[in-house]
C-alpha cells in the first residue's frame, strides 16, 4: 500500500515537473553568429536594453513577444554589420530613451538622474527640521516647568507671610 502511494506521489511530481522542463526547452532561442565577438556583442546588447512590455527586465531576461522581436531585430542588425551606436540609434528612434536601461545624462533625463538625490535632500531637511523643533519643544517645556516652580515658591512665600 505504501509503495502504491509513493508511486502516485512520484507521478504527481512528474506531472508538475514536465511543464517546466518543456517550457525551458521552448524558451531558448538560438541565434547563430560567425564569431564569438558578435555573440558577446549580442549578449551585451540584450543586457543593455529594456523590454518595452516588462519595463523592469532587460531583453535578455524577458520572453515577451515584443522582446523576442527585438532580439531578432538586434540579431539582424549585428548580422548586417551595424555598430552598437547604430543599433542604439535605431532602437531609440522607435522606442525613445525608455528602451535604454541606463539613460544618458540629458535635459530630458535630468529628473531621472537628480530626482533621487533631491528627494533624499528634502527628506534630510525635514528630519533635521523635525529634530530641531522637537528639541525646542522640550526646552520650552523645561522653561515652562521652571517658571511654574518659581511661581509656586512665590505663592508659598506669599501664603506663609499671611
Amino acid at each position: 500500500m505504501s509503495e502504491q502511494k509513493m508511486a502516485y506521489k512520484f507521478l504527481i511530481f512528474l506531472l508538475f515537473l514536465a511543464p517546466m522542463v518543456a517550457q525551458s526547452d521552448t524558451s531558448k532561442e538560438l541565434y547563430s553568429f560567425t564569431g564569438t565577438e558578435d555573440q558577446e556583442r549580442f549578449s551585451n546588447l540584450l543586457e543593455t536594453y529594456r523590454c518595452p512590455k516588462c519595463q523592469s527586465s532587460s531583453l535578455a531576461g524577458s520572453n515577451a513577444p515584443i522582446a523576442k522581436d527585438l532580439k531578432t531585430e538586434i540579431h539582424r542588425l549585428i548580422k548586417e554589420g551595424k555598430s552598437d551606436k547604430q543599433i542604439e540609434d535605431f532602437l531609440r528612434s522607435r522606442y525613445g530613451d525608455f528602451i535604454i536601461y541606463k539613460p544618458a545624462f540629458r535635459m530630458n533625463t535630468l529628473v531621472l538622474w537628480l530626482g533621487p538625490f533631491l528627494l533624499l535632500l528634502v527628506i534630510l531637511i525635514l528630519v533635521v527640521n523635525w529634530n530641531i523643533s522637537s528639541k525646542r519643544k522640550v526646552k520650552d517645556l523645561e522653561a515652562e516647568n521652571i517658571v511654574k516652580a518659581v511661581e509656586r515658591t512665590r505663592l508659598k512665600k506669599l501664603l506663609e507671610e499671611d
